[in-house]
Order: structure tokens, then C-alpha cells, then sequence
């Protein structure tokens, strides 16, 4: 799949502001050659409601496709990592566990414009 198929969103940290729409404006180029913008690729999933989950999201986990020892619901953050969309907790990797294990699930904002979600811990989760 190519980038426009997937998609991508940026924050641009010295503005305090999320686009989705960075393809109108030439900010391909911004993302790769500004240290205050972050890009965060779709990951061609989406959640129990039809939204997208991108890389920085955070999503309120209701039910994995597997029993799980952890509490559920949980916040959980979507990260591409090692080549795929992976979760953590807070800056804890869930080593294995990616989008498809989660059998209900809901994002409920993203670590830039909502750290609230995981107690605060939020874009320094990298």
C-alpha cells in the first residue's frame, strides 16, 4: 500500500496543532524537515465505531480477541513500532500485541491533544 492509502495526520508541536491534511499543503516535506512536527501514519484500521486508528492514538480497550490477565478497559497507545501497529502502556511496548487482538475498541483521542487519558503521560511516551 502507498502512503496516500494509508494516510497520515501531523501534530506541529509549536502550534499546538493536529491536520489531517498535509497532502494539500506540501507538508510532506515540513514533517521530514522540522523537529516541531511529528507525522503519524494510518494504520489502515479502524476501531469498533469506523474511525482510523493512527500512530499516537489512544484507545479505550473493551475486549481482546484472547483472555487477557489485565484489567479491561484499558487505555492503551497505538504506536508503529518495529514495523507494525503495536500497543503500550504509557512507554511500556505490549510486546506481540497489535491492533488485531483488540475485539472492541474505541479511540478516545491521541497523546498530543489528550495525555489526560493515560494519566498524563502522553507525547513522551516515544
Amino acid at each position: 500500500m502507498s502512503l496516500y492509502e494509508f494516510g497520515a495526520r501531523y501534530w506541529d508541536a509549536e502550534t499546538k496543532n493536529m491536520s489531517y491534511h498535509f497532502y494539500e499543503y506540501g507538508w510532506l516535506q515540513v514533517c521530514i524537515l522540522s523537529p516541531d512536527v511529528v507525522l503519524m501514519l494510518k494504520s489502515g484500521v479502524k476501531d469498533s465505531k469506523g474511525k482510523d486508528y493512527y500512530d499516537g492514538d489512544i484507545v479505550k480497550v473493551n475486549k481482546l480477541n484472547f483472555e487477557s490477565s489485565g484489567p479491561l478497559p484499558e487505555n492503551l497507545v497505538v504506536r508503529l513500532y518495529e514495523g507494525m501497529f503495536q500497543l503500550f502502556r504509557g512507554r511500556e511496548p505490549l510486546m506481540g500485541l497489535h491492533l488485531g487482538y483488540i475485539a472492541d475498541g474505541e479511540v478516545i483521542g491521541n497523546i498530543y491533544e489528550n495525555p489526560e487519558f493515560l494519566g498524563g503521560e502522553g507525547a513522551d511516551t516515544e
